[in-house]
């Protein structure tokens, strides 16, 4: 029987029905035969024997999957996905301390290719019964989401434009695909006519065909978007093993960013695998090649020791190759941490939305003047300025600040320096000193404009608004007016940078004529001056950390030169503040005498023509072993004193009255609420009936009290203001106490978000600085809240060396006790690890200058209990330092660590723990160095040297960085929005290493 074209279409369409149902070729020949057999026997027409012939092709429930096709695609897929995820760990080798290291674009492949399933599924025929315009759309619609998401969720960058075509290329593949096969189910021989023939081989060859031009244009697609998403191009893999086994990263195309890798293994200081997301320590073979130092020999050989130095060439800082090579590095820091670039930002925008930035201080009165400064919104730099006082004859209120506020002017307001204006086409500006004659017609500033700490010292007559033509250039710290303002002292610096002159400029003369009022030949002796609180005296002060020594010089008698109290020769250490007592000249006495802690005694100052042993002083304030006494002033009406208990600041008063008598009434101590505090003198007026204290804590930001001595009345004048809706409720503060190896009791400062649960999940950074007697005590900051607010718990280790517990607390963490220092800082980290706080994968280390060192002696101690260590201008090549009396301020470094030219137990020791002489074949963490190039306390070399030896040696494959200011010096760039940078960028660092960088 002829079939007719009816008929024939009927059975085309129940056929192409059978096709995207996946029925097999001799099944649809079986079914197509009984139709017709069925047809011809009735004489009915398909329509009325069958109905509809899509209907009745489902009816026959013969769909299946198709093995051949559908496992085919599959398998290729996933041995695509396991084979770019090997390629991935090729090229990226297991770090040393096991650490497992996801990228952020390796979520984003595995989101890739989950989009990707989709289409994979319309390639391997799954859902064929789609049309082929509409499995053609729905894959061109994949392809785009894909490639959307991998641009936004990643940086799209014109230097990898060859990722697009591959991505294109991809999209274009499997969308030809798609139509290539729903085209040829059209075109293979019909089973109808010749249904065991050709149909399954059709449908082997469609499906073998689909299957690998499917996996070709799915993972073109999948890899393309994956280097788009990341903004990088893929690095072939590429190893260069050491003989310990570590990765050395091999060449890398200069100036690109780091690509995608994997780090698996498991952690060596903890029992838990731990993933850590984190874009910064891509793989050796991604990430671009660090700059290498030459090597050039130089030998320092002391008692007996030889050492070979093969950097130390980069400390010649005119050498056009020292200043190239750290250049270099600085371009390697920003591409290693470019992806840190938006958190940086997130993090300034942070501190300056939370900034008031247009401020002004709380007017200090000075003779017949209030002076304040004030900031203004978009400008760096401070502005100085005065507005006149009256007297009324009511001391409260003649005391009493004027009310200004920001923004609005203030009537009467004199501009005494405008820090901005100042500033202008300079690349760095600070103000290292200022003061104003009695009468208030001059004023005096000194400027630096390049941060090496050397000023600029120029005077103004404020009258007329115009500067005078007297300059004297190189001065240093402090300047004061002799009482009629004929004069103004200066100080001025050797070649080590250590003051060792004080100078009288008289005002219209040249400064060839200026006068030396004293010289400090000692070169391990630091010397500084300042008037006494009644303006009597310029009170001369030299000494070390061990003892020193007090010069006067009475205004009232200045042909009569220069007293000395007590001699340096008898090893006091002591402070002293003339002043006159019921009309007697009488001195007070900070001191150790007899009282480690010190104490305080008064004295007649005619006693000090005498021998020590033969003076007699009058007890103020007793020595006690619990109590630090910092210092002691005076006012016309009473003793201030700032006293250290419990680790905490504080400040004291008692009246002159019967002062270091039997009469003499008890210290009375201001009160305040919190646990952990600071609270200090903020600048007082000798006649003034209250007292200015500075007040603050980790939860409350600065406060201006002033304090009635006659009532302790506390008139709170100003709190810092945060912006952004801060609660300080929304935090805590706590003390801890971590048991050092010899059973030292540290004190810790916890400070946390309230909502952080002690589950042992969270990010930590622990700071410390421990030298100088220096205490880390509790204090405000703004920068801090981005740490807390991304769920950071914050530790300060009051470590030995610093002067929190006293003293004893300082002389156990200096000279050959130093260690001491280090090794508390290790267990206060092994406390925080233990006390379910932190996370112990996810703990960072911060601190600079000697903190600096702290931190390269801990990277040496124990790399493996850190993420990340942050080094500010940190001191580490203190050996070679000390040992040349010519660097600057080494020779006063002697009572602080020892004197290693003349003492080989000394030399010995410190080269037991000098960072630079102990790196060692460890995997250290990632490590940042930042320092500056006009540094003269901590010079650059130091951490340039040791950055190129942690890189040679050191056996890990986390970057190790050098970011070096510059224009700047040991406190880094000037203006307040260059230091808000440089924090933002230290935090990102640190965030970014221990995968907190998303807000909590």
């Amino acid at each position: 029987m002829t079939k007719t074209r009816s008929e024939q279409n009927w059975l085309d369409e129940m056929v192409l029905e059978l096709r995207l149902l996946n029925v097999d070729g001799a099944r649809i020949g079986d079914a197509a035969a009984t139709v017709r057999e069925h047809l011809a026997d009735s004489g009915e027409s398909p329509g009325e024997a069958f109905g509809n012939p899509t209907e009745y092709a489902r009816s026959l429930g013969l769909e299946q999957p198709e093995p051949s096709g559908l496992l085919a695609v599959v398998a290729v897929n996933l041995v695509g996905v396991f084979g770019f995820m090997a390629l991935v760990l090729a090229a990226g080798p297991a770090s040393e301390n096991q650490q497992v290291e996801v990228r952020g674009f390796h979520f984003l492949l595995a989101g890739a290719f989950l989009l990707a399933l989709p289409l994979i599924a319309f390639n391997l025929r799954a859902v064929v019964r789609l049309k082929a315009w509409q499995g053609g759309a729905i894959g061109a619609a994949v392809f785009a989401l894909l490639v959307a998401v991998a641009v936004l969720l990643g940086d799209m960058v014109v230097a990898d434009l060859p990722a697009l075509p591959i991505a294109v290329g991809g999209g274009v593949l499997t969308l030809a695909t798609t139509l290539w096969g729903q085209f040829s189910r059209h075109q293979r021989p019909d089973p109808v006519v010749d249904p065991r023939a050709s149909a399954d081989a059709g449908e082997e060859g469609a499906g073998r065909s689909g299957a690998w031009i499917s996996f070709l244009g799915n993972w073109c697609l999948v890899i393309g978007a994956v280097i788009i998403g990341s903004g990088r191009r893929l690095a072939p893999p590429s190893l260069r093993l050491t003989s310990g086994g570590g990765a050395l990263p091999p060449s890398a195309e200069p100036g690109r960013q780091p690509g995608c890798a994997l780090y698996i293994g498991a952690m060596t200081h903890t029992p838990a695998e731990t993933v850590r997301a984190s874009s910064m320590a891509s793989s050796p073979a991604s990430r671009p090649e660090p700059p290498v130092a030459r090597k050039v020999p130089t030998e320092r050989s002391h008692h007996g020791d030889t050492f070979v130095d093969h950097y130390e060439w980069l400390r010649d800082k005119e050498n056009p190759d020292v200043v190239a090579h750290l250049q270099a590095e600085n371009a390697y820091t920003e591409a290693v941490t470019a992806h840190q670039q938006p958190l940086r930002e997130a993090i300034f925008q942070e501190i300056k939305n939370r900034t008031q930035e247009t401020d002004l201080s709380v007017p200090v009165r000075k003779d017949g003047w209030w002076y304040y400064g004030r900031m203004e919104e978009g400008k760096q730099y401070g502005i100085q300025c005065r507005v006149r006082a009256t007297d009324t004859g009511d001391p409260a209120a003649d005391w009493t600040p004027p009310q200004v506020a920001a923004g609005r002017p203030v009537p009467g307001e004199q501009i005494l320096l405008d820090g901005n204006a100042e500033a202008e086409g300079k690349p760095f500006f600070s103000l290292g000193g200022s003061a104003v004659t009695k009468d208030g017609r001059l004023y005096a500033y000194a400027a630096d404009y390049a941060g090496d700490e050397r000023f600029t010292l120029r005077i103004k007559d404020l009258d007329t608004g115009r500067l005078l033509d007297d300059v004297v250039e190189n001065v240093f710290y402090s300047l004061a007016f002799d009482p009629d303002g004929s004069r103004v002292f200066y100080t001025v610096v050797d070649e080590s940078w250590r003051p060792y002159q004080i100078k009288a400029h008289t005002i219209g003369t040249s400064v060839d004529s200026d006068v030396v009022i004293y010289q400090e030949d000692d070169p391990a002796m630091w010397m500084g001056f300042e008037l006494s609180a009644d303006r009597r005296h310029l009170v001369i002060g030299i000494g070390c950390s061990e003892y020193s020594e007090t010069r006067l010089l009475d205004f009232a008698d200045p042909d009569a030169g220069l007293q000395t109290l007590i001699p340096r020769s008898e090893r006091v250490l002591y402070d002293a503040e003339p002043f006159l007592l019921d009309g007697a000249q009488k001195v007070l006495l900070t001191h150790n005498k007899d009282a480690v802690n010190s104490m305080v005694s008064l004295a007649d100052l005619s006693e000090f023509s005498r021998s020590l042993d033969a003076q007699h002083w009058d007890t103020v304030v007793e020595h006690d072993d619990g109590v630090r006494v910092n210092g002691a002033g005076v006012t016309s009406t009473h003793v201030v004193l700032s006293i250290r208990k419990d680790t905490i600041e504080r400040v004291q008063v008692l009246p002159l009255d019967g002062l270091g008598t039997a009469a003499q009434a008890a210290p009375v101590e201001p009160d305040f609420d919190e646990e952990l505090f600071t609270a200090g003198v903020g600048g007082s007026d000798y006649e003034a009936p209250m007292i200015r204290l500075a007040y603050t804590s980790f939860l409350t930001p600065p406060r201006i009290y002033d304090y009635e001595l006659a009532t302790g009345t506390l008139h709170l004048r100003k709190e810092t203001p945060v912006l952004g809706g801060y609660d300080p409720a929304n935090y805590v503060a706590e003390r801890e106490w971590a048991a050092a190896a010899d059973g030292t009791k540290i004190p810790l400062s916890v400070v946390r978000k309230a909502t952080v649960q002690r589950d042992g999940s969270n990010p930590a950074l622990v700071y410390a600085y421990g030298s100088y007697e220096v205490s880390m005590d509790p204090a405000f900051s703004t920068a801090r809240l981005s740490l807390l607010d991304r769920g950071v718990v914050y530790v300060v280790a009051h470590v030995r060396g610093g002067g929190e517990m006293g003293r004893h607390w300082y002389d156990d963490g200096k000279k050959l006790h130093k260690k001491n220092t280090f090794t508390d800082f290790v267990d206060g980290t092994d406390w925080l690890a233990a006390s379910g706080w932190a996370d112990p994968a996810r703990i960072a280390a911060m601190g600079g200058s000697a903190g600096g060192l702290l931190m390269g002696a801990i990277a040496n101690l124990a790399p493996e209990k850190y993420a990340a260590i942050v080094a500010q201008v940190p001191f580490v090549d203190a050996l070679t330092s000390i040992l040349d009396p010519d660097l600057p301020l080494s020779a006063l470094e002697w009572e602080e660590w020892g004197n290693p030219i003349t003492d080989p137990e000394v030399y010995g020791y410190m080269k037991s723990y000098s960072p630079y002489e102990n790196v060692r074949p460890a995997a250290y963490p990632k490590i940042a160095a930042v320092t500056s190039f006009n540094d003269t306390r901590v010079l650059y070399v130091e951490p340039a040297k040791w950055v190129a030896a942690l890189r040679e040696t050191g056996t890990g494959s986390d970057p190790i960085v050098l970011k070096t200011e510059m224009d700047a010096g040991h406190g880094g760039a000037s203006g307040r929005y260059a230091v808000w940078k440089d924090r933002a960028w230290d935090y990102a660092f640190t965030l970014d290493a221990i995968d907190a960088t998303e807000l909590a």
